[in-house]
């Protein structure tokens, strides 16, 4: 899982990518949905690609009911703020226990998170439906978004640059979704309704 190096923020309509208010007392009593705080930028110390140290940038979602990457970049490092203090070189995504430790959220914990409410969700037993289990970890959110990027009809390349492969071994992880099924039932519909198209 890769660890979270920096976080820089800049305001919407600036060019240049000078940290405008980069973990300063400021930023850290913004509301997470503040429209100042138009972009984000990671970058990633380690990957499994190889590609450490990479940088990418996230622009503010504006419809207000949708998933947002900057206000929930800014929610996670509010918390570490509030958690761990400013800190350097440290990994942002922790929690507090209950017991009221700061813990770093893992793969593993993640794995168990996932891999209990799938149990759940779906009834199965933690010992009988344990190979079953096992399809759900923490690398599941990279496929899930693989799937959906597909079903939307992301290319084969924005799909393998938004996710950060470096080959197409994504193609592995693709279903056959409802989605893919309702878009060729669309293009058949507009194939029949083009005269002599044979």
């Amino acid at each position: 899982m890769p660890c979270l190096l920096s976080r820089r923020c800049s305001l919407p309509d600036k060019t240049t990518r000078s940290p405008t208010a980069s973990l300063s007392t400021k930023f850290l009593q913004l509301e997470t949905n503040n429209s100042l705080v138009g972009r984000d930028f990671f970058k990633y110390r380690t990957q499994k690609n190889g590609k450490n140290g990479e940088e990418r940038q996230h622009t503010r979602n504006k419809h207000p009911n949708a998933p947002c990457h900057v206000t929930s970049a800014m929610r996670i490092v509010q918390r570490f703020a509030r958690l761990v203090g400013i800190k350097k070189y440290v990994p942002l995504c922790v929690y507090r226990t209950v017991d009221g430790t700061v813990q770093y959220i893992t793969a593993n914990l993640i794995e168990t998170t996932f891999r209990t409410a799938a149990a759940r969700v779906y009834k199965l037993d933690p010992v009988r439906d344990k190979k079953y289990l096992q399809k759900w970890s923490a690398h599941s959110v990279r496929v899930g978004a693989c799937v959906i990027l597909h079903g939307m009809g992301f290319t084969d390349t924005q799909i393998q640059f938004l996710l950060r492969w470096t080959s197409n071994a994504f193609y592995v992880y693709l279903r056959n979704i409802a989605g893919l099924a309702h878009k060729q039932n669309r293009a058949l519909d507009d194939l029949s309704a083009m005269p002599n198209f044979i």
